[in-house]
């Protein structure tokens, strides 16, 4: 027989080994949560993709090894091609080209954009193929300059995630912001953390920052971004809808979140 734990119980394992154990952990999945995925942009999709400055593309290799990149640029360097198409512009870096080795052994990536100011993420899932058309990739020129690659991604899901995990920790408060001067001098001072080599552009680069005291936001981004798609479509947590102002009314829930479209 096998063990037993506690009142005949069977042992309490410390790790979850199959799907049933994982749902018997967190329970069934609440209607709102299987409503609000999407298999094309609409417009609050676009909306949202075309203020967001910033995003985090994951893919794997052939042998299952993950990767997460970040992306950015100006709000809406991301180009909405058709409902189910995005291409994303490469700025030149380094040339590890991790994302791009990835995606010709294993076209699966997960997406998930940002916009300053608003606390729901939009996620999104499908095949990406790597791009060189000129004739697509010509309207995302930035700063004089035309890239010459970039990713295309088939849009499978799409869907806003609720925005507790961008309120928790208050990524939008000044106050728990770090300035680059602050984080040059925790870096210096700790033996574990070698300076990072930096060419003399970066140098000065850095230096700028560390007068400022903080990198500043593109146009279009932080509370004129915010403010702008607060226009379009309110997107505003459950927590804040019901808040009411001081001499007002509450407001109503956004669209997406009243046709169950918003993951929590």
């Amino acid at each position: 027989m096998g063990k037993q734990g506690a009142g005949g119980r069977p042992p309490v394992t410390s790790q979850v080994r199959s799907q049933a154990e994982l749902r018997a952990h967190f329970g069934k999945v609440s209607q709102l949560a299987e409503k609000k995925v999407l298999h094309r942009l609409d417009r609050f999709c676009r909306d949202f993709i075309a203020l967001s400055p910033f995003l985090v593309i994951a893919t794997s290799d052939g042998a299952g090894n993950a990767d997460a990149s970040p992306r950015g640029d100006a709000p809406g360097f991301v180009a909405v091609l058709d409902d189910t198409t995005l291409l994303i512009p490469d700025r030149r870096g380094n040339n590890r080209v991790d994302t791009f080795s990835n995606i010709l052994a294993s076209p699966a990536v997960g997406l998930i954009l940002f916009v300053p100011g608003i606390d729901e993420t939009l996620r999104i899932n499908g095949k990406a193929k790597v791009c060189q058309d000129a004739a697509l990739l010509a309207p995302l020129a930035a700063q004089g300059v035309t890239p010459s690659i970039g990713l295309q991604v088939s849009v499978e899901q799409a869907y806003f995630h609720c925005g507790k995990a961008m309120m928790r920790p208050r990524l939008g408060s000044r106050s728990r912001r770090w300035s680059a001067g602050a984080f040059q001098a925790s870096a210096a001072s700790s033996p574990s953390r070698p300076r990072p080599s930096r060419s003399r552009p970066q140098r000065r680069r850095w230096r700028r920052a560390t007068a400022r005291g903080s990198t500043e936001l593109a146009p279009g981004s932080g509370r004129a971004g915010a403010d702008a798609w607060r226009g379009l479509s309110s997107p505003h947590h459950r927590s804040t809808w019901r808040r009411p102002r001081p001499g007002g009314r509450a407001r109503s829930p956004p669209a997406w979140h009243q046709q169950g479209r918003v993951s929590r």
